[in-house]
């Protein structure tokens, strides 16, 4: 009746889930404490309860030959006509068709203490991506994207789910990312998951790779304790 969240040298993956909805991953670690967490050589365990119908493995790190997917899906998921389909586009605040290249996914890959946690589906292709660095005690959370086709079925608060067990599993006591400060609906959607505005706002200028921009632009730094 439980289900096992792995962290190893080899990567992060999901063993197994329990078939229940009605708790989160941080609220079943909180209730259960000392049961719930156990630790062998090069391992770390978290029991959590599933928050979607995924099957075995379905989120796991991605490696390096995933680069070119993640990129593809992210400018499918912010930019563009494609974007359009899904709720989380930014078609209207940025134009052009790119969000990131192959190069910058790669060299974020690369960097210490971040990994991109990756969703596969039935074929084994990420169709949902997050990029988690660790700086510091407090996780970075950015380049979220999910599949447009998939948006809105659950997908994405489990890939968010599982962000918070890894930056749990480190000992983080915090979840920060950048939103755009226009996005009214996101926003409101990470309120709900237990993300506050913190009150500080940062300027977000056009970097010649991510989109002109068609309308003034800045972020909101928005964060949940751990």
């Amino acid at each position: 009746m439980d289900g096992v969240f792995a962290l190893d040298r080899a990567g992060f993956c999901i063993d197994r889930y329990v078939r229940k909805a009605k708790i989160s991953p941080l609220a079943y670690i909180r209730k259960y404490g000392d049961t719930g967490v156990r630790s062998s050589p090069g391992k770390l365990h978290l029991r959590i309860y599933k928050i979607a119908d995924m099957p075995l493995d379905s989120i796991t790190a991605a490696r390096a030959e995933d680069a070119p997917t993640i990129c593809t899906l992210l400018n499918r998921a912010y930019r563009g006509e494609t974007s359009r389909t899904g709720w989380t586009t930014e078609a209207d605040l940025i134009g052009g068709e790119v969000r990131t290249d192959e190069a910058e996914v790669r060299d974020i890959m690369s960097r210490d203490g971040s990994i991109f946690l990756v969703h596969r589906d039935d074929v084994g292709v990420p169709d949902a991506c997050v990029n988690l660095q660790d700086r510091n005690g407090r996780v970075y959370l950015g380049m979220f994207a999910v599949e447009p086709a998939r948006q809105a079925g659950g997908l994405g608060r489990a890939l968010l789910g599982a962000a918070e067990a890894w930056a749990l599993a480190r000992g983080c006591r915090s979840v920060f990312m950048y939103v755009i400060s226009l996005r009214t609906e996101l926003i409101e959607w990470y309120a709900r998951c237990g993300y506050a505005d913190t009150g500080e706002r940062v300027p977000f200028p056009e970097d010649g790779r991510s989109g002109n921009h068609l309308r003034a632009l800045e972020f909101m730094i928005m964060e949940k304790g751990l």
